[in-house]
């Protein structure tokens, strides 16, 4: 309640602002809540602007613990409250934005960003900003920022946090950048992976040589938290949701979950986890596990236990193999259960079932053989991360984010570096 009333004179107070033309005050006011929401790192003489968006920042939080790069958050209250006040809710939305054009709209994103042309400039001198980071190309939140930054010598780098995904998704996407008949405001594209950047090249987004792929800084965390923590004791058995967001099936995922249940009944001695994303989704699966009366009395349902906390106590991890979660889950000395039966498709053929054996990866294509599988392995010990299935699963990670090796934000900063040079 108190952060509404925060909210509301936020609003009031920026909306007054505005109404009466006052663009110093409001460029000065903007700048103290920046600096209000960044404490103790504005000795740099050249710093990042960041736009905050959920999940997001653990990848600029990366950034800045790993490298010399400086980073300034960006509240996402004050770009959508600011946005609010002068653009209509029907092209408040990543695609809407561009797509609704009557001449109603763009008049109102142009006086927009003739407003920030008055006021961007101060800011960003006041801050030292000599660039900016978003998490994907055609979010609303930043685009008149973004052009005002490029009329003013500032460039925008998108770190694009959807990097990993499954086939149709991506052509999907590659089909709808490749028909694009609006231009965005970016100068680098940076995806994880060289399989992003291979459908990336051939859209319409920005030249070939502006996408690089650099690995997700976010790894670097778990890569030196796991130097550590892969103790051979281990009891845990996770599932990563999959279940509440829809991927590519409605099925199988459902049928996971409910095998997955009937594991943990019936194996008690064992502690079992469904990690979920966020609190929302973990309402979303509870409500389903109610609908279908499953007993889930042995399994623990949590959006907030660390992912760096299953690398160390994880005996088996489950999960959608085309999330990311999965990919990160490879450098943990967990086996790696991957259900491939019904509507899910294995995406990965060109790694042979040998293969898979060797890295202790086990691609499950019939609904019958998975508690088969898993009751299997439970008989088994825990195993070191041996070289022969780091080299197996680097397979697996190296199309999505290239390399889990603890310098993927160093990779990021560098081409930063190399555009603000």
């Amino acid at each position: 309640m108190f952060k509404n009333i925060i909210l509301k004179n936020l609003k009031f107070v920026l909306t007054v602002l505005t109404k009466i033309k006052f663009e110093f005050v409001i460029s000065t006011y903007l700048t103290y809540l920046i600096k209000k929401n960044n404490k103790n790192i504005f000795k740099s003489k050249s710093n990042l602007l960041v736009f905050e968006k959920p999940r997001f920042i653990i990848d600029i939080d990366a950034l800045s613990k790993y490298t010399e790069t400086t980073c300034l958050i960006l509240p996402i209250n004050i770009s959508v409250l600011l946005g609010k006040i002068f653009l209509p809710e029907e092209i408040r939305g990543q695609h809407k934005y561009h797509k609704l054009t009557s001449d109603r709209n763009q008049k109102l994103k142009l006086e927009y960003r003739l407003f920030l042309k008055k006021i961007l400039p101060n800011i960003f001198q006041q801050l030292n900003i000599d660039g900016i980071i978003v998490g994907n190309m055609d979010y609303w939140e930043h685009q008149e920022w973004s052009w005002v930054g490029q009329e003013i010598g500032v460039p925008t780098i998108v770190l694009y946090r959807e990097s990993v995904g499954w086939e149709e998704r991506n052509k999907r996407l590659q089909k709808h950048y490749s028909n694009l008949d609006y231009t965005l405001p970016i100068s680098k594209l940076v995806v994880f992976g060289p399989e992003t950047k291979a459908w990336m090249d051939q859209t319409d987004v920005t030249a070939k040589e502006n996408i690089v792929f650099t690995g997700a800084p976010r790894t670097d965390f778990y890569y030196h938290a796991d130097e550590n923590t892969n103790s051979l004791d281990k009891n845990l058995i996770v599932l990563f949701d999959f279940i509440s967001e829809k991927y590519s099936s409605s099925t199988t995922p459902i049928e996971v979950l409910k095998e997955f249940v009937k594991l943990s009944n019936e194996n008690p001695d064992f502690e079992y986890l469904i990690k979920t994303k966020e609190d929302i989704y973990k309402s979303v699966l509870l409500e389903k596990i109610a609908s279908l009366n499953l007993s889930t009395e042995n399994i623990l349902i949590d959006s907030d236990y660390k992912f760096t906390d299953v690398l160390k106590n994880a005996k088996i991890i489950i999960g959608y193999m085309r999330s990311t979660v999965m990919l990160e889950s490879m450098i943990a000395s967990a086996h790696i259960i991957l259900p491939v039966w019904g509507d899910l498709v294995d995406e990965d053929t060109e790694i042979s079932i040998k293969e898979d054996k060797l890295g202790e990866i086990y691609k499950i294509s019939d609904k019958n053989l998975f508690l088969e599988t898993i009751n299997n392995i439970l008989l088994t010990e825990s195993f070191p991360l041996r070289k022969e299935i780091k080299e197996i699963r680097q397979k697996y990670i190296y199309k999505n984010l290239y390399k889990i090796d603890g310098r993927s934000s160093e990779r990021f900063s560098d081409v930063i570096k190399n555009l603000l040079t």
